[in-house]
């Protein structure tokens, strides 16, 4: 949801993620959970933010855990209905599980969004 002021967007938001990508020898982080906060401003159709928020990853041997993330993006309106846009989030989980391992990832997602 996001809430225009004029040339400045404030937004609340959720994603969810499903992967399958190893972070040490037989484990995979499974699935990724987002609340975001974003704002930016308009440039012509498009929106440029930064985002930032809470981030829950669930590993499938290390059970899940809570972490955050900060990034950017870029949305563009093509018609009143329907957005391109591309973002880049750097995630944050420390002592992942019950080990003392901490771990990083950066992420870039390109999507298609309709408005209603």
């Amino acid at each position: 949801y996001d809430y225009d002021f004029g040339n400045a967007v404030l937004g609340v938001g959720l994603d969810y993620d499903f992967l399958d990508v190893g972070i040490a020898p037989g484990v995979d982080v499974e699935n990724v959970f987002r609340v975001k906060l974003r704002g930016g401003f308009e440039v012509g159709q498009g929106l440029i933010y930064a985002t930032g928020g809470y981030a829950q990853a669930d590993a499938s041997t290390l059970g899940s855990e809570d972490g955050y993330f900060i990034g950017a993006g870029y949305d563009y309106l093509v018609t009143d209905q329907f957005s391109v846009g591309g973002e880049i989030l750097y995630h944050e989980f420390d002592n992942y599980g019950p080990t003392t391992i901490d771990v990083d990832a950066t992420t870039f997602q390109v999507r298609g969004a309709f408005r209603f």
